[in-house]
């Protein structure tokens, strides 16, 4: 069956190709096992037995080496290969890209666990049956009626209680590894003694490994940053449900009109003040095996007459094009973080009973799961830096931030000095970056007192923003220059390094991996010309409104001037050739009001000729069985 649009065209060729990778031996597909054995089960492993062992921990840097030996040789092509594909990859467009963000962040993941950090020096929120009477204090108070949601009333009610957990080294294995796996989940770090990020979260113990209760109480309904969590599990469920249809509808619509863009589907033609249609001369062909596919029909590459409009005028195609590119980012995102959340507490409360302690019970509670976005005013009050440290999620920021949060425990960095009062200056660490060293000394605040003068190792000083429950806590004033400074490099350079190694994967061979990364990179140096082109004390003299919408246009115009870097190679990964919704609507919409009557709704060309028809998932979009010529090469595949 001949292709019906430019998109069945290439999303045929480059699947044939990467078919023909996998049967010389020059790639494999992504295996699940392969991807989720060494980022996490390996090293929650060696945390649950070194945790017992004392001697084995200095083997974690060994460990975390072999770990990123083996992830930069998932990435790179075999030696006897044209160097054309990566090692792994994907029939499916979006896990082909997918592949390399899921393979450097285990490798940025293994080093957060086993160098950055002391694996075994964070204590978790967990459960147990209550010691004592419930206590009544203002923030350690057990009262159900005090709870931050119905989850805590409830278990309140059977009679449980919330403390720190620390790793319980004179357990069992099982509970050991039970503990390290917990960790090594914990992105965001909701729930554990160190979370940082601007998320809400519980205020860390002030008496380290004590096993000291949790208080409640110092966990906010939102932050400064606009993160919110739900009380209840209707709200919850409401919330999520209804972002997740918004945002499939809206990406249906993206995905229809892309698809109509050549740009969306093999990325910028040579010259981008025409249109492919006169340069097909030029079209990416890959080769399959020593075979040329044959180029594609010239009428695949009609465009609506709006498309033909907007390439007349090629500062508003460019427009349209960014603007179009992150409304479909940001759907995407809302979808599968919102899932992501949605399946955790759905599948989590099947799992285990409403009485349960477990894990999974606890892990499956409300406040584990905040909003994945912050708040878009934070753009406007803080900028470029607002827009990155606060309103974009902060899945990584962990893991981002750790090498610099190692740097100022060494004493390689200055650390800032804590103040009292009701303001804190405004720095990188109020949008999200809170870079404190691992654990803070603090003798009079939040954490407590030192007991005989001595430090009180573990306890870790709160971001005010963030979570202090008060207006005389300690807050952190701005970090040495230096040392925000270090914090842009390393976080946006391995922003850089996560994406570049997307592009790498993907499955056309003409990406280009320096255009994501050079736009990360550009992104920390717009960072430091907002703060030298905007210093707060001009702007401050400013009415509110007009500093705000400088900030609003300071970010746009940064942001339209790189993201075309990323956009482009977007474009050529053919990332939008992945069909993101299994039903299109708007398809089966169009197709009625077009034939008069009832279309069919799956095409009969299946998986890479899917026309217009309103199905749109086949067997290469799905996870599927691969036998490889090992045990470790076969398994379900993506």
């Amino acid at each position: 069956m001949e292709p019906v649009t430019l998109a069945d065209y290439q999303r045929g060729v480059l699947r044939s190709a990467l078919r023909s990778a996998f049967s010389r031996g020059e790639a494999y597909p992504l295996m699940l096992l392969a991807c989720a054995v060494p980022a996490i089960i390996v090293p929650a492993v060696f945390i649950a037995v070194a945790g017992r062992h004392r001697a084995l921990r200095p083997l974690r840097y060994a460990l975390a080496a072999a770990l990123v030996a083996f992830y930069i040789n998932r990435l790179t092509p075999l030696w006897n290969s044209d160097g054309t594909w990566a090692r792994i990859s994907s029939i499916n467009s979006a896990s082909a890209y997918g592949t390399g963000i899921a393979v450097t962040w285990g490798t940025m993941w293994a080093l957060t666990l086993l160098v950055w950090t002391d694996p075994w020096d964070g204590e978790r929120v967990a459960r147990r049956k209550r010691r004592g009477p419930p206590e009544t204090g203002p923030e350690g108070a057990m009262d159900p009626a005090k709870a931050p949601d119905e989850d805590v009333a409830r278990s309140l009610r059977l009679g449980h209680e919330y403390y720190w957990q620390s790793f319980p080294k004179n357990s069992s294995f099982l509970a050991r590894f039970d503990w390290a796996m917990d960790l090594c989940l914990a992105w965001r770090g909701v729930g554990w003694s160190w979370c940082r990020t601007p998320v809400p979260h519980f205020a860390p113990p002030m008496r380290p490994h004590t096993n000291e209760l949790v208080r409640l109480s110092t966990m906010p309904d939102k932050t400064r940053q606009g993160y919110s969590r739900h009380r209840s599990l209707a709200s919850f469920y409401r919330s999520r449900v209804a972002t997740v249809v918004g945002s499939y509808l809206v990406l249906d619509a993206c995905a229809v009109i892309m698809t109509r863009d050549p740009y969306f589907i093999v990325g910028p033609a040579p010259s981008s003040y025409v249109p492919w249609s006169v340069q097909i001369e030029h079209f990416p062909y890959p080769a399959v095996g020593d075979v040329r596919p044959a180029p594609p029909p010239s009428a695949l590459f009609a465009m609506p007459a709006y498309l033909e409009m907007l390439y007349r005028h090629h500062h508003w195609l460019v427009v349209y094009r960014n603007l179009l590119g992150l409304v479909g980012m940001m759907s995407a995102l809302h979808i599968v973080l919102n899932l992501d959340q949605l399946a955790r507490v759905f599948f989590g409360k099947m799992l285990a009973g409403p009485k349960s302690m477990s894990t999974i019970a606890t892990a499956c509670q409300l406040w584990h799961y905040p909003s994945a976005f912050g708040s878009v005013w934070q753009v406007m009050d803080y900028g470029l830096y607002g827009f990155w440290g606060s309103f974009w999620h902060q899945t990584f920021r962990e893991g981002f931030c750790a090498p610099t949060r190692w740097l100022i425990d060494q004493g390689v960095l200055p650390s800032g000095h804590e103040v009292h009062g009701d303001k804190a200056h405004v720095g990188l660490s109020d949008t999200g970056m809170a870079l404190g060293g691992k654990h803070t000394n603090n003798k009079n605040g939040l954490n407590g007192d030192a007991k005989d003068g001595e430090n009180i190792k573990g306890a870790q000083a709160v971001n005010g923003i963030n979570c202090a429950a008060k207006n005389n806590t300690p807050k952190r004033p701005p970090l040495p220059w230096i040392t925000r400074l270090v914090a842009l490099v390393f976080a946006f350079g391995q922003s850089a390094i996560l994406h570049g190694a997307a592009s790498a994967t993907a499955l056309p061979s003409h990406t280009r991996w320096q255009g994501p990364a050079s736009f990360f990179v550009l992104a920390s140096i717009g960072i430091v010309v907002q703060s030298v082109v905007l210093p707060s004390t001009l702007v401050d003299r400013l009415p509110h409104r007009v500093r705000q919408a400088v900030h609003v246009i300071f970010t746009l115009a940064w942001l339209h001037a790189t993201s075309w870097m990323f956009m482009d190679d977007q474009g050529r990964t053919g990332i939008w050739l992945f069909e993101p919704v299994p039903f299109s609507p708007i398809r089966f919409i169009m197709s009625l009001v077009k034939g008069g009557k009832i279309p069919p709704i799956v095409s009969p060309g299946g998986s890479s000729r899917a026309g217009h028809s309103a199905w749109r998932w086949y067997h290469d979009d799905l996870m599927h069985w691969y036998t490889g010529k090992h045990w470790w090469d076969t398994g379900f595949a993506l």
